[in-house]
């Protein structure tokens, strides 16, 4: 086999992927569509990439993200402190509330990174740009893939081809490699698509307000008549605030300054509701809709074409309220990383990698498609059970600790069974 890697996309994924591959293919092309990102634009939000329409709204790097990109970058958690990005202690300054209740600091020897999205992503392309295998190209569109014998043996450019042995889809939501794979005589997928009817509005305000470098953050939930609405602030760098706020069905955020600040007037918290005085006139803010969870599954990976592989948004995308897409990216690429010298030595062990790949996927787009189900139509008894113990378990969170504990757990994707501690399920089928 040869000794060329091609990556499509440098966003998270594909950046994260270049890394898996690095130590192990000679050369890794990642080949990115959009120029490289200009330097920061004047105001609070920074500059982000033409092709990250969510670029500017509020990200979650959640703990086990966090570690898994540590272990294919050492040097990014240096990096990313000297961005300016903050660590805390996620029981400490992760604050937890409903309505004016909030939960009390309770070191839980968790730890979470405070960081904007385009910040990551910046220090994670020069991280991997140092790699010695690595070569990012901006401004290059990938056509289609390149076949000889049946088989994929590198891809199709504006700019003309490019051979590898390896193939890895990274490019996002509107990647045609599905199509690809049916193209080489591969399965077909099956589309699922669940829309839980939520929007987000993002603003990035330049004073921090209430929130301090130990309590970075900030996550709010209305009560009864408003328990749909939702709002998140983040503290990140240079000591500027993400502030996302959320609704469902009817009941989305307003998109003009004075109807926003009554809205998160109505989630009746007092550390929101300072936050939002920060929300002035010449304030952009910015919409996100259409958080559709929408995954590629295929039923079976038999006759998978040998030199693809398709990871992050390609494959799978969550509603991004859930904060689990650059954490399930980092995850597969620890799988990648984990097959690297095998996909170096033979094409063909792309059936099984793949299989990993998607298996990544499975329990976040669980914990996604609970509460979107409901939403979106008739859910199963099941879903319905599960989505009730998922909104208790942010109500008793705030009083009790082993439910707060166990929900950052959850949240932060480093146990699939923490919510199903004996002490945990007694408080939450008790609590009212």
């Amino acid at each position: 086999m040869g000794d060329r890697a091609v990556v499509i996309g440098a966003g998270i994924g594909g950046l994260l992927a270049a890394a898996a591959l690095a130590k192990e293919f000679t050369e890794v092309v990642v080949l990115e569509r959009d120029p490289a990102i200009a330097d920061d634009v004047p105001g609070p939000a920074p500059a982000v990439r033409t092709g990250v329409p969510q670029g500017r709204h509020l990200h979650l790097l959640l703990m086990r993200g966090a570690q898994a990109m540590q272990s294919l970058l050492p040097g990014l958690e240096t990096r990313l402190k000297q961005a300016g990005a903050l660590t805390q202690d996620l029981g400490v300054g992760m604050v937890l509330a409903q309505g004016s209740r909030t939960s009390p600091p309770r070191p839980s020897g968790l730890f979470g990174h405070s960081v904007s999205r385009p910040v990551l992503e910046e220090c994670l392309r020069t991280e991997v740009g140092e790699l010695a295998a690595v070569d990012i190209r901006y401004g290059v569109r990938v056509t289609g893939p390149s076949i000889a014998n049946g088989r994929i043996d590198g891809v199709l450019t504006d700019g003309g081809p490019i051979s590898a042995s390896l193939v890895v889809d990274a490019s996002g939501r509107n990647s045609r490699s599905h199509e690809w794979v049916q193209e080489l005589g591969g399965p077909t997928a099956r589309e699922d698509a669940i829309d839980g009817h939520i929007e987000y509005l993002t603003a990035w305000l330049p004073d921090s307000g209430p929130l301090t470098a130990e309590r970075p953050a900030l996550i709010t939930m209305g009560e009864k008549p408003f328990a749909e609405r939702r709002a998140f602030a983040l503290r990140v760098e240079q000591g500027r605030v993400v502030l996302g706020v959320t609704g469902r069905g009817d009941d989305q955020p307003p998109t003009d300054h004075d109807g926003l600040r009554g809205y998160l007037a109505s989630i009746g918290n007092p550390l929101m509701m300072e936050i939002a005085e920060g929300l002035t006139a010449d304030v952009p803010l910015y919409r996100y809709a259409k958080l559709i969870n929408r995954r590629h599954r295929y039923p079976s990976h038999a006759g998978w074409p040998p030199g693809l592989l398709i990871m992050g948004d390609a494959l799978c995308h969550f509603n991004p309220v859930y904060g689990q897409g650059m954490t399930v990216a980092a995850l597969q690429a620890e799988k990648l990383a984990a097959h690297a010298a095998r996909l170096r030595r033979d094409g063909g062990a792309t059936p099984t990698v793949q299989r990993a790949l998607a298996a990544v996927t499975k329990a976040p787009w669980r914990t996604a498609t609970s509460q979107d189900l409901v939403f979106a139509g008739n859910p199963p008894a099941h879903i319905r059970a599960l989505s009730r113990l998922l909104d208790t378990s942010m109500t008793a969170a705030i009083d009790d600790p082993h439910v707060h504990r166990a929900l950052m757990e959850t949240i932060q994707m480093v146990s699939g069974t923490a919510m199903l501690r004996p002490r945990v399920l007694i408080a939450l089928l008790t609590a009212r």
